[in-house]
């Protein structure tokens, strides 16, 4: 019963420190929109090169900042394996799928959280990597 208790203690800020924070957090509207326009432009460079990865595909989602990307086509071994090739032989660091459950096996976890340049030069290099192995 503590254990419970515990976690939910530890993995956010107090209720009353957000309510406190909250009135700031409202005056930041032009941070927050600068924010949401660059992610959304990281998005959208993202979703670009995902779709060009052979064997690759994905969910369009809108929410989040990184793409789950179904590798199964392209890849028939563990999403460990190929985090670690692509890593070695590319030098692009991914999540591997499994990390999220046994049904993220066979995906890639994908953050577009770094800036546009890197994204870009990220997504050209897996696209190498996976055109490699994909006929």
């Amino acid at each position: 019963a503590v254990t419970p208790l515990h976690q939910h203690m530890v993995t956010s800020a107090p209720t009353l420190t957000q309510e406190a924070v909250a009135p700031a957090l409202a005056t930041l509207d032009d941070v927050r929109e600068e924010t949401m326009r660059v992610f959304r432009a990281r998005r959208a460079l993202a979703q670009e090169g995902a779709r060009a990865l052979r064997g690759v595909t994905f969910c369009e989602g809108e929410g989040a900042f990184y793409l789950f990307l179904d590798v199964r086509r392209a890849w028939n071994g563990g999403s460990v394996e190929l985090a670690a090739r692509i890593l070695e032989d590319e030098d692009v660091m991914v999540v591997p799928g499994v990390g999220f459950g046994p049904g993220g096996e066979g995906h890639l976890r994908v953050a577009y959280t770094v800036e546009a340049a890197k994204l870009s030069v990220a997504f050209e290099r897996l696209e190498r990597f996976f055109a490699r192995r994909v006929a």
